[in-house]
C-alpha cells in the first residue's frame, strides 16, 4: 500500500502528482506569454486528457496614492479549454485561452486567505476597495490608464513533446495569436522550449521544468511598454498522494516578466508559491484547486499579483 507513493501505476496518479498549470496574473500579462507546466508525464498511445481551467489574478497594487507611479487594484480572469493526446512515443497539446480584467469579484477571499490562512498585513499596500478597477503608470512625464477588458478569445497553443533516454522529458510550444487589445494579447506568435526531469523522494515526487520562450515580436509596445527578446522560466514542484483519491503538491515559480514600462521594477523576475489539492472523482476523472501567493521574502517589488485561485477539472479516456 505504501508503494503506491512511490510508483503511481496508473495514469491519472502520474497526473494527479504534476506541476500544477500556474501562470503569472500580473495585469499585463498577457503581453508575454509562457507555456503551462506540463512536468514530465507523457500520455500513453491512444489516450487523451481534456480539461477546463478557470483562474481568477488579484492583483493588490492599490496603496492609496493617486500621484504614485505605478498603481493597479484589478483582477485578471482566465478560461482554458485544453486536450492532450498521446502518440508513439510523444504526446501533443492543443489549448484555447480567453481572459479579461476587470474589478472582479475576490477581495474579500484574498483577505480571508491573508487573515485566516497566510497571516499577512502590508502598511504600504494596505487593504483596496472591493471591485476597484484601477490600472495607471507614469513613463517618462506622462501618465497612462488602462480601462477594464471584457471577455476576448485570445489566444491558442499548440505543442508536443518527447521523453529522452536521460529521463528528461523535452517539448516545443507555440502560441497563435487570436485577437489583441486591452493588454491581454499583443498578437504576436511566441515559441517556447522546454525541459522537464524528476526524482523521487521517499512519497514525494520532486519536478523540475525550465522553459525559453522566443518572442515573435521584438517591439516597443505603446505606451512604453518595451517587450524582451525572450524569457526563462524555472518551476520547482513537489507532490504526493495522502490517501487513495487526495494528492498534494507545493510548486516555487521563478518567471522572468518579459517586459518593462520604464519603471525601475517594472521588468523584476515575478516569483510565487503555489498550493494544489487534487482529487480522484472517478477511475478517469479528477478535481483540482490552487491557491498561488507571491513569495514574500524575495519579492523585489508589491506592484504584482497577490493572489491567483485556480479550478480545474480533467478527465482521460
Amino acid at each position: 500500500m505504501l508503494q503506491a507513493c512511490y510508483t503511481p501505476p496508473t495514469p491519472l496518479q502520474n497526473i494527479m502528482t504534476a506541476p500544477a498549470q500556474t501562470r503569472s496574473g500580473d495585469a499585463m500579462s498577457g503581453l508575454s506569454w509562457s507555456p503551462r507546466t506540463l512536468g514530465t508525464y507523457i500520455l500513453p498511445r491512444n489516450v487523451r486528457e481534456s480539461g477546463a481551467q478557470f483562474e481568477v489574478a488579484s492583483n493588490l497594487g492599490w496603496h492609496g496614492n493617486p500621484t504614485a507611479n505605478f498603481r493597479q487594484d484589478n483582477e485578471v480572469h482566465r478560461l482554458r479549454f485544453g486536450t492532450r493526446f498521446g502518440g508513439p512515443g510523444f504526446d501533443t497539446t492543443f489549448a484555447l485561452e480567453a481572459s479579461a480584467r476587470n474589478g472582479g469579484f475576490v477581495d474579500p477571499l484574498v483577505r480571508f486567505w491573508h487573515s485566516a490562512v497566510i497571516p499577512y498585513t502590508d502598511p504600504v499596500l494596505g487593504v483596496p476597495p472591493d471591485g476597484r478597477h484601477d490600472l495607471a503608470w507614469t513613463t517618462a512625464g506622462e501618465r497612462y490608464t488602462a480601462g477594464a477588458s471584457g471577455w476576448r478569445l485570445h489566444r491558442a497553443e499548440v505543442g508536443v513533446r518527447t521523453p529522452l533516454k536521460s529521463g528528461i522529458v523535452v517539448g516545443v510550444a507555440t502560441k497563435i495569436p487570436i485577437g489583441i487589445g486591452n493588454f491581454m494579447e499583443r498578437g504576436g506568435l511566441d515559441i517556447a522550449f522546454t525541459a522537464a526531469t524528476r526524482r523521487m523522494s521517499g512519497p514525494w515526487q520532486l519536478t523540475w521544468e525550465g522553459q525559453h520562450v522566443i518572442a515573435g515580436r521584438h517591439v516597443d509596445l505603446d505606451p512604453g511598454i518595451t517587450l524582451a527578446p525572450s524569457w526563462n522560466t524555472q518551476v520547482f514542484h513537489a507532490g504526493r498522494f495522502v490517501s487513495n483519491r487526495w494528492a498534494v503538491g507545493v510548486q516555487y515559480e521563478d518567471m522572468d516578466s518579459g517586459l518593462t514600462f520604464g519603471l525601475p521594477y517594472s521588468g523584476n523576475k515575478r516569483r510565487q508559491m503555489t498550493f494544489t489539492v487534487r482529487t480522484k472523482l472517478s477511475d478517469s476523472d479528477f478535481g483540482e484547486l490552487s491557491v498561488s501567493e507571491n513569495v514574500r521574502p524575495f519579492r523585489t517589488t508589491p506592484y504584482v499579483s497577490d493572489a491567483i485561485f485556480t479550478l480545474a477539472f480533467r478527465r482521460l479516456r
